[in-house]
């Protein structure tokens, strides 16, 4: 089936070879035969058709040796010059072929039609775009298939477009966005040993296989490409030991299976069997990871988790969260304090840069923890992303963070460290150590300083930003102790004034504002019970965390409720006004003057007093009701210039100056004072001397 080439023979069809390859074969055959001289028995530019395509396309030429010379080496083998076998498609141009192997020398089989050698081969395709290299090799026929085995020093240089080409062969748009450098770069690969079947298309490299383009270095023991049937390549399987490289940085992962495929455009790389990532300090492991080299992302999918460094921060006091002025934050974020973050989800998508850095983006999905080290910070949600370029982490679904005694939860939560931002939704809770602001009041008359101290708020919202944390919607605050309520306060807004140093420095309340305090009990058995209702309530606080004043205005009742163990009832005692303001000692709780302006009523027991100004002096603890005052007792209403309430003795004090006394129906005078609050004074049917 071989024979010597002539300008006639190389201008018969492909389709007739085979006919003029059997008279050939049969004219070599008697020269080889006894007797003949050996220069017959050499033939020069031969050409074999050795495989033809059956069917529709029978007798087409689908596989055709040739070379330089062929020399009879005995029992039908040959040894071939410059041999060269051409592979030809079986629709479109069948006169160009697709795949070219080239050898200087080579032992070659007439009879199971083998080739092989110890030297060089070179194996490439017509178009340039896959060129296969290496020593030592062998290529069978096995009936209508052929493989061609190369066993050291293979090299394959395969060109970017042959691997981003469609099922037509043309380069697709997503493809080409993600090779800004061309079509033109290239992937190199290296292996021990390596093989091609044509019948099925694969080509596989064994033993220390390393490849890499302009992105990746790959190493692993076992590559297989699959090509498709414009034989672009649509798919690479590497097996035991993968290591995967991004170049430019130190990214390493890891596994023991990788798929790369190519379909329509879209490209993946998926990588199984204990797969790992490794960047820096930067760890990622899940049971298959999946790259997406067109638009740079990354699912780690199945039991994921990724460990993150953080770096301190510097600001030091703009974090709502965090530590003593001037050292790093302790937020909740990813990138508060130095140390390191962990994330457990069931997936993870990673977006990487356009180039080298560190990752834009990552996405948490179901079953999401996040824990921070060192410390005890936690985090658990439905739903995670962390965006690295705007720092800001957002939590959904059960979202849920503690830290250090802090616990913040809502439907949502989410967090920016680059602007100091935290914002929580729906059914919101906040918890923190009073130490968190500054720790519980001290000094003289702020009574005993209690370390296990928390505030607790419920809201339906709340949002920290420019040093304002702000709760809405059915907001309730507590002041726990030792899980104690010492206090509480509710409002429908609540607005608290951080200072650089995390000091609480206002305390605003709006839109029917009620602070109780429960009873409280001291030393000698006295409980006291104290509550506040207004529709405003403003609160300021020294640097010390104890109180400078706090004003309330708007239908304002104060009252307070003591009792005695040696009294059989408790003692009441209250104030209503239009607007009441207090300011306080610097060094104390206790309030240095107070004042309380229109329709001012106070009462103590069955005793009342109507006015419209209190005054409030602390340094001897008296207040003093102007305005036509006028004092109720049962039976009794008196009338003076002033009315004085002694705090130290807990009783009224009548003034020095007229004193009117009459006895009327109390019940109904107060009634008409309380519903005419501009009149003075209910005036006596007859003046009555005044009693001493």
């Amino acid at each position: 089936m071989f024979f010597p080439r002539s300008p006639r023979s190389e201008r018969v069809p492909l389709r007739r070879r085979p006919l003029v390859g059997l008279a050939a074969l049969r004219l070599l055959l008697l020269l080889a035969a006894p007797g003949h001289c050996l220069r017959a028995q050499v033939a020069k530019d031969f050409s074999i058709p050795a495989e033809t395509y059956e069917g529709a396309h029978q007798g087409q030429v689908k596989t055709l040796i040739t070379g330089k010379q062929l020399q009879p080496g005995g029992d039908k083998r040959y040894l071939a010059k410059i041999l060269k076998i051409e592979t030809f498609p079986e629709t479109g141009d069948i006169t160009k072929p697709e795949m070219v192997i080239e050898a200087p020398d080579c032992n070659f089989n007439t009879t199971n039609f083998t080739a092989n050698s110890s030297g060089p081969l070179e194996m490439h395709s017509t178009d340039g775009k896959l060129r296969i290299d290496g020593r030592g090799f062998q290529w069978e026929k096995r009936g209508t298939n052929s493989v061609l085995v190369i066993s050291n020093e293979v090299h394959t240089t395969i060109l970017r477009a042959l691997v981003a080409a469609n099922a037509t062969g043309a380069t697709t748009a997503p493809a080409a966005a993600a090779n800004p450098g061309g079509t033109n770069q290239t992937l190199e690969i290296f292996a021990d040993s390596f093989s091609y079947d044509r019948g099925a298309n694969l080509i596989t490299y064994t033993g220390h296989v390393r490849g890499a383009d302009d992105q990746i270095e790959l190493q692993c023991a076992t590559l297989v490409i699959r090509r498709n049937a414009a034989n672009a390549i649509e798919r690479l399987d590497a097996d035991r030991e993968v290591v995967i490289v991004r170049k430019g940085t130190d990214g390493r992962a890891t596994g023991t299976h990788g798929v790369y495929t190519v379909s329509g455009g879209e490209r993946r790389l998926r990588l199984t069997g204990a797969p790992r990532y490794e960047e820096g300090a930067t760890e990622a492991t899940a049971e298959e990871f999946e790259y997406d080299p067109v638009r740079r992302t990354m699912l780690a999918r199945g039991e994921a988790y990724l460990k993150l460094p953080r770096k301190g921060s510097d600001d030091g006091g703009g974090a709502l969260f965090g530590g003593p002025a001037g050292k790093a934050a302790d937020a909740p974020l990813p990138d508060a304090g130095a140390g390191f973050t962990r994330i457990f989800a069931a997936t993870l998508f990673f977006e990487l840069p356009p180039t080298n850095g560190p990752v834009q983006r990552v996405t948490a999905d179901r079953g999401v923890v996040i824990l921070q080290e060192p410390g005890d910070g936690r985090a658990a949600a439905d739903h995670a992303v962390y965006t690295q370029t705007a720092g800001q982490m957002d939590l959904t679904g059960h979202a849920f963070w503690e830290s250090a005694g802090r616990v913040l939860r809502g439907a949502t939560l989410a967090y920016n460290d680059k602007q100091q931002t935290l914002s929580a939704r729906t059914n919101a809770y906040f918890r923190v150590p009073t130490a968190t602001f500054g720790g519980a009041a001290s000094g003289p008359g702020a009574g005993p300083v209690v370390t296990n101290q928390f505030i607790e708020v419920t809201s339906e919202r709340y949002d920290y930003t420019n040093s304002v944390l702000t709760f809405r919607g059915a907001v309730r605050a507590g002041l726990l102790a030792d899980q104690t309520i010492r206090a509480t306060l509710e409002a429908e807004t609540l607005r608290v004034t951080v200072t650089p140093e995390r000091q609480i420095r206002r305390v605003e309340a709006l839109g029917q504002v009620h602070a109780h305090q429960p009873p409280v009990a001291d030393a000698t058995g006295r409980r006291v019970e104290k509550d506040l209702q207004c529709a405003e309530l403003d609160v300021l606080v020294r640097t010390n965390s104890l109180l400078e004043e706090f004003t309330a205005r708007g239908l304002v009742r104060a009252t307070q409720t003591e009792t005695r163990t040696n009294r059989a009832a408790p003692t009441l005692q209250g104030l209503t006004a239009d607007s009441a303001r207090a300011v306080f000692f610097p060094a104390t709780n206790r309030v240095a003057q107070g004042t309380a302006t229109g329709a001012v009523v106070l009462w103590k027991d069955d005793t009342t007093a109507h006015g419209r100004e209190l005054f409030y002096t602390g340094t001897n603890d008296l207040a003093r009701l102007t305005g036509d005052p006028i004092m109720f007792r049962p039976g009794v209403v008196s009338t003076q210039d002033r009315i004085l309430f002694d705090h130290g003795r807990g009783d009224f004090v009548f003034g020095e100056s007229r004193r009117t006394v009459v006895r009327v129906d109390t019940a109904k005078a107060r009634a008409a004072r309380t519903n005419s609050p501009s009149a003075s004074v209910v005036k006596p049917a007859a003046p009555a001397p005044a009693k001493p």
